[in-house]
């Protein structure tokens, strides 16, 4: 499981750290790019004055998608395996067209075939970073609170909108960084990401709230000071 992953890596990197090495403080700055691997939207909930309260539909699945973003971080000298990490990330993982159950209490379900819609999420994570800093190679691992900027675009009866939500959640990473040189690093990390969207009604579309999680794939290179 992704908690299971983690929770490995978190042991093997935390046995990692009393091996002495030559690492000193280091700031660092770097771009990221890679893929994004979207679980359905879960537990999605409708709101607003058309529909009844505890209106539920079924799971949205989500399309993959490319990620590009930028992160600086901070490696302290009296502690060379922990560190600070300030990143910022967007993927664009669609809703997919396809059949959508709504149940709604007293009324029953019902089922129709759904327009596909376009969801752009932007991360703003913070992180809690441990490594093994080696001569050249680093495994790491990281987690922290996020905050996350969500745009849906709906379409239909030809009024387009998009609707937005600002949300906290939880930003996980495991990765491998390979210092070139001393201030020339490569790396590769694997992203698990988790919010709540709560999209508020307006005068055209109904409210929706929903659990978002997604895997990511990057890898970026960074440069050291």
């Amino acid at each position: 499981s992704v908690l299971g992953t983690f929770a490995l890596s978190l042991c093997l990197v935390g046995l990692s750290v009393v091996t002495p090495t030559e690492v000193h403080a280091e700031t660092y700055v770097g771009g990221q790019f890679g893929v994004t691997f979207p679980q359905a939207l879960s537990k999605v909930t409708l709101t607003g004055a058309t529909v009844t309260s505890g209106t539920t539909t079924s799971d949205r699945d989500l399309q993959k998608s490319l990620v590009a973003g930028l992160k600086v971080g901070h490696y302290y000298e009296t502690y060379r395996w922990f560190g600070l990490e300030a990143e910022v990330f967007h993927t664009s993982p669609h809703i997919k067209q396809g059949s959508l159950t709504t149940n709604e209490p007293g009324v029953g379900s019902t089922t129709t075939n759904e327009a596909g819609e376009r969801l752009g999420v932007t991360a703003f994570a913070f992180n809690f970073l441990f490594r093994y800093p080696g001569e050249y190679f680093q495994p790491y691992i990281g987690i922290g609170p996020a905050v996350f900027r969500v745009r849906n675009t709906l379409s239909d009866s030809g009024i387009t909108e998009t609707l937005t939500s600002t949300s906290p959640g939880v930003n996980a990473e495991v990765g491998l960084r390979y210092l070139v040189t001393r201030h020339l690093a490569l790396f590769g990390e694997w992203k698990f990401n988790y919010t709540q969207i709560r999209i508020k009604e307006t005068s055209n579309f109904t409210g929706q709230n929903s659990i978002y999680q997604a895997q990511m794939f990057v890898f970026g290179i960074g440069y050291h000071f």
